[in-house]
């Protein structure tokens, strides 16, 4: 009756159990272990070596073996020589009393091993271990490893710029497209704010980042960015946010594909378009305008000669002259253009053509610089028209400035084998909607312009194989980038 009162008061002390009880709670338990869909083992120490003296669940016939089998053996015995060296290093670890846990592998089966030495007196009695298996766990594991290695392999074969940066606009990652794209260094790029906008888009691009912190996503945005070298790239973007687990936005991730080219070549279409319509009309326009005016023009000069007080006659002039400067611009479009091209300098075009627009620069308050690379190679042109081409743009230059200021012309030899040209003012500047309307036939900034100077520009510097590129902001100014091919003796 004493016995049954202790464990009354304290069922879990088993030393207070009566033995028909610890005999039946020690059977349910081995019951359990043995239902178990794990492993549970215990080791002696028996001659100086550790013995499985018990095991028991479902993971030992899984790994194909019987309790009977393993029970009363060394790991030696059990086990092939690759499997038991760092095995009996685990156990020794037990026994020595520390915890240990270690992941194995055996007949297919991915297991986690846990060891726990059992201390008596001061000293290690057993070590009790338990296993689970985690062959599922490690497929998973395997899957999203493979996974994320697909996914990483895309991100960082596509052509493609992506990026992910943090709510204060700082780089968190990025794809090499993204460094090829912007021109900065892996290393340059990781936990900075890059300068990739430009100025003029800073306002646009805030409200776009509300919006995706706002939780939304933004495709095929187009806009433009700003290289480290500080030119400027159209892109095509898509934003959209990233969350944590809890679904917290924490960052935003982008994708960017540069259409710098694609958007050129759509509008080359769209001006060529516009330019076959414009060459069949305009030469029997012009000629049919060229002759009465070349008449009308004689005899305005005779009138002028005999009364030379009426302050008509210049004005009238002077209008005349107009119409004959935009017949025969006209006509550069409307016919084909001879190939007579010859070997000519551009430092001496440059210089010539300076020399004829200082006189208008002087007239306007305009200050011409020129920064020219020495021992530049010569291009093959039609130097009549280049010449038409800069005093165009120079012009267009002074013209901007109406309040004085400087104009910088440089000359500069680029890789492979192009000279680039700029003209870069201080003027008014061209609103950014507006730029890619330039070269159109009749759309000019200026409120007498036609349009047609810069057309013929275009017509000409293409007809050279080279490009003209225009960029500008409002108040700053604007840049005029004008490519050239160098001569190479094989052509």
């Amino acid at each position: 009756m004493d016995e049954d009162n202790d464990y009354a008061k304290n069922p879990c002390n088993l030393d207070d159990m009566p033995q028909i009880e610890k005999d039946t709670f020690h059977y349910e338990l081995k019951s359990l272990l043995h239902l178990q869909r794990g492993m549970t083992f215990k080791l002696e120490k028996i001659n100086g070596k550790l013995v499985h003296t018990f095991v028991a669940g479902e993971l030992v016939r899984s790994m194909g073996y019987s309790c009977e089998q393993v029970i009363g053996k060394t790991i030696e015995e059990l086990l092939p020589p690759e499997y038991t060296s760092e095995k009996n290093d685990y156990y020794e670890k037990a026994w020595a009393g520390e915890e240990v846990s270690y992941e194995g592998y055996m007949n297919g089966i991915h297991y986690l091993a846990s060891l726990k030495p059992i201390v008596h007196s001061g000293s290690v009695t057993e070590v009790i271990a338990t296993c689970v298996d985690i062959t599922e766990q490690k497929k998973t594991e395997e899957e999203l490893r493979k996974t994320k290695e697909l996914l990483e392999s895309i991100i960082h074969n596509t052509a493609d710029a992506i990026g992910v940066f943090d709510l204060q606009g700082r780089m968190i990652q990025a794809n090499p497209a993204f460094e090829v794209m912007y021109g900065w260094g892996h290393e340059e790029i990781l936990g900075e704010d890059l300068p990739i906008i430009p100025s003029f888009k800073i306002e646009e691009t805030k409200r776009i980042m509300e919006e995706v912190k706002a939780g939304n996503i933004i495709k095929g945005f187009e806009t433009i960015r700003q290289k480290k070298d500080g030119s400027l790239i159209e892109i095509s973007a898509s934003y959209s946010p990233v969350r944590d687990i809890q679904g917290e936005i924490i960052g935003v991730s982008f994708t960017a594909r540069d259409v710098t080219e694609h958007n050129r070549t759509a509008e080359l279409l769209r001006k060529s378009d516009r330019l076959s319509i414009i060459g069949q009309l305009a030469a029997s326009v012009a000629h049919e305008i060229r002759n009465p005016l070349t008449a009308l023009k004689g005899f305005l000069q005779l009138l002028t000669s005999g009364d030379k007080n009426n302050p008509y006659y210049p004005i009238m002039l002077d209008e005349m002259n107009r119409i004959e400067m935009i017949t025969n611009e006209f006509l550069v479009l409307a016919k084909p253009q001879a190939k007579a091209y010859e070997l000519n300098s551009l430092q001496e075009i440059l210089r010539r053509v300076i020399t004829l627009a200082q006189i208008q620069g002087l007239m306007n308050q305009v200050d011409i610089q020129t920064l020219f690379e020495p021992d530049l190679p010569p291009v093959l042109c039609n130097q009549n028209q280049i010449i038409q081409v800069f005093l165009n743009v120079i012009k267009n230059a002074i013209e901007a400035m109406p309040g004085g200021g400087t104009i910088t012309i440089s000359l500069e030899k680029l890789e492979p084998g192009y000279l680039l040209v700029q003209v870069i003012d201080q003027g008014t500047g061209i609103p950014g909607d507006r730029i890619s309307s330039l070269g159109e036939p009749f759309y000019s900034t200026k409120e007498k312009g036609t349009g047609l100077g810069l057309l013929v520009s275009y017509r000409i510097i293409e007809e050279h194989n080279g490009k003209i590129d225009i960029y500008s902001e409002i108040g700053k100014g604007t840049l005029v980038n004008i490519i050239l091919p160098i001569h190479s003796p094989s052509e």
